[in-house]
C-alpha cells in the first residue's frame, strides 16, 4: 500500500469513528475498525468500506466512508455480501441529499413540471463548517429576513439523522438551507464551472471545495418571480461565509461577488435575473453558441442562438432582453412565430432538442 492510500484510510478511519461517537450513533469510539476495500458507483462517487467492532466481543458490523457521507445500517458484516450492503448505504445517503428539499415540501422526486418554480442551488465552501448565527444575522441586517421561530412553529432548525439544516418559512415560502461536509459528488461543480467565460479561475477555485450549503426555496409559489428575489437574497447572504468560494446553480459555477451584485440589483428595485438564469456561450465550427439555462424554473423553454456570427456582445444583451420580457410579461413562445425588439426586427422561433442544453429548446434565428 503506497503512503498516499494509507493517510486516505487512516484518514476515513477518524471520519467513521467520529462519526459513530455521536450520542445518536453508538455514542463511543469503536473498540475496533478494519479497512475491507473501496469502490465507485455509477455516478463516479468514490466509498470506503470498513468493519467494527462495538466492543471488543461484539460482532463485526459494516460502515462506509463515501464522498456522500458517512453511513452505516449496523448491520452484521457479512464478506459475501460487503459491497452489496455497502452500495445500499452509498444508495441511501445519496437518495436522502438528493430528495431533502423535496421531503421538506412533503413531495417525493418531481419530475419537470411538478419542480417548475423551485429555486435551488449550492453555496460551495473551502472548509467543512458553517455558522448558522452569522447567517440568522446577515440575513436580518441584508433584508430584514428573521429566521426565528415560535415554540412549535413549522419552522425549526435540525440537526441530525445525517443532517445540519436551517428550515423556516416566509408567507408561502419554505426555506430549505441544509449543510453537507462533502463536495459536490463526481466532479460535478467542477466541470460546470469550467462554462463560466466571466471567471478565469473557476474551475482552480471550485476544486478546492470540501463542503456546500444547499439553498432551495419550496411551497406554493404564488409568485415564481419573487420566489427568485428571495433565492437571489439568501444565496448573497450566504456568499459572506467566510469560506464560501462559490455558488453552483443554473449548470455553471458563479464568484461569489456576482451575487453581492445581484443584491445591489435588488436594492436598486432592479429584478436580479443573471442571478436566476445562466447566459452561456460556446465556440462552434461556424460561429458561437449562445443560451440559457434556468428559464424552466419559470416554466419557460430554454433558449438558444446558435453559430451566430453577430457582435457576441450585441447578441447576448438581445437573449437576455427576450428572456427577461417572457418572464416579466409571463409569455410563452412558440414554435413557429417570430419576435424581435422593435417593429422591424422579426426572429424566427422553432422548437426542436437542444444542442447546449438537455431537453427541448427554443431555437432563434438572429437578425438585427
Amino acid at each position: 500500500m503506497v503512503e498516499s492510500d494509507k493517510s486516505k484510510i487512516d484518514n476515513a478511519v477518524s471520519q467513521l469513528e467520529e462519526w459513530l461517537s455521536d450520542p445518536r450513533e453508538l455514542g463511543k469510539k469503536p473498540s475496533k475498525v478494519e479497512y475491507v476495500e473501496s469502490f465507485e458507483d455509477e455516478d463516479g462517487i468514490s466509498c470506503m468500506i470498513f468493519k467494527f467492532k462495538k466492543s471488543m466481543l461484539s460482532k463485526w458490523m459494516l460502515g462506509i466512508v463515501s464522498e456522500s457521507g458517512v453511513f452505516s445500517h449496523m448491520k452484521e458484516f457479512d464478506g459475501g455480501r460487503a459491497r452489496q450492503d455497502a452500495e445500499e448505504c452509498l444508495t441511501f445517503l445519496k437518495n436522502y441529499w438528493k430528495n431533502l428539499a423535496a421531503q421538506q415540501a412533503g413531495t417525493e422526486n418531481q419530475e419537470y413540471e411538478e419542480r417548475k418554480g423551485t429555486f435551488s442551488g449550492f453555496v460551495l465552501l473551502s472548509g467543512k463548517s458553517w455558522d448558522k448565527e452569522q447567517i440568522k444575522r446577515d440575513l436580518k441586517t441584508d433584508w430584514g429576513i428573521d429566521p426565528e421561530y415560535d415554540e412549535g412553529d413549522d419552522s425549526y432548525d435540525r440537526e441530525g439523522d445525517g443532517c445540519d439544516a436551517m428550515i423556516f418559512e416566509l408567507g408561502s415560502q419554505r426555506v430549505v438551507l441544509g449543510f453537507m461536509d462533502v463536495p459536490v459528488p463526481g466532479g460535478e461543480a467542477e466541470q460546470n464551472a469550467a462554462y463560466n467565460y466571466m471567471w478565469k479561475d473557476a474551475v482552480e477555485v471550485t476544486k478546492t471545495h470540501q463542503a456546500q450549503i444547499m439553498v432551495a426555496v419550496l411551497g406554493e409559489h404564488e409568485d415564481v418571480k419573487q420566489d427568485g428575489v428571495l433565492f437571489v437574497k439568501l444565496v448573497a447572504s450566504l456568499c459572506k461565509q467566510p469560506n464560501a468560494i462559490g455558488v453552483y446553480t443554473n449548470g455553471v459555477v458563479y464568484e461569489p461577488k456576482f451575487y453581492f451584485a445581484m443584491k445591489e440589483f435588488i436594492e436598486k428595485g432592479l429584478y436580479p435575473l443573471l442571478g436566476l438564469v445562466w447566459f452561456g456561450m460556446l465556440r462552434s465550427e461556424k460561429g458561437i453558441h449562445l443560451y440559457t439555462y434556468g428559464m424552466n424554473t419559470f416554466g419557460k423553454d430554454d433558449m438558444e442562438i446558435l453559430d451566430t456570427t453577430e457582435d457576441i456582445q450585441t447578441v447576448k444583451d438581445f437573449l437576455i432582453d427576450i428572456a427577461g420580457y417572457c418572464i416579466d410579461q409571463d409569455v410563452v413562445l412558440h414554435d413557429g412565430e417570430t419576435i424581435g425588439l422593435s417593429a422591424d426586427q422579426r426572429c424566427r422561433i422553432t422548437k426542436s432538442p437542444g444542442v447546449c442544453v438537455e431537453g427541448e429548446t427554443l431555437k432563434i434565428v438572429y437578425s438585427e
